[in-house]
């Protein structure tokens, strides 16, 4: 599955009503309703977990090992690989690339 990021706000998750970069209730249930939010910083983004306030996502999101902080988030840098959840049997990777 392939997201283009191209708005100052984006939200991924499993909540229709919340994401609008929704992916699919059956397969995808380590992704929470309100999982990640992406937020422009000049050309860049920044993510964060959960809803981006002060909830947290179930599973985590984890750059570099790192879990990412609901408020402080990570500015992303190109190829940045992005891991939600922790249990090798049910988790994603994301892959995070600046087009050229």
């Amino acid at each position: 599955m392939r997201f283009d990021l191209t708005q100052d706000v984006h939200r991924l998750g499993r909540d229709r009503t919340w994401a609008d970069l929704a992916v699919p209730e059956q397969g995808w249930g380590v992704i929470s309703g309100q999982h990640i939010v992406f937020k422009r910083e000049g050309g860049k983004y920044r993510i964060f977990d959960g809803d981006g306030y002060s909830k947290p996502s179930t599973n985590g999101l984890f750059i570099k090992h790192t879990r990412v902080q609901t408020q402080q988030g990570i500015l992303l840098e190109n190829n940045a690989q992005l891991q939600i959840g922790q249990n090798p049997q049910n988790m994603i990777l994301m892959n995070y690339v600046v087009a050229p």
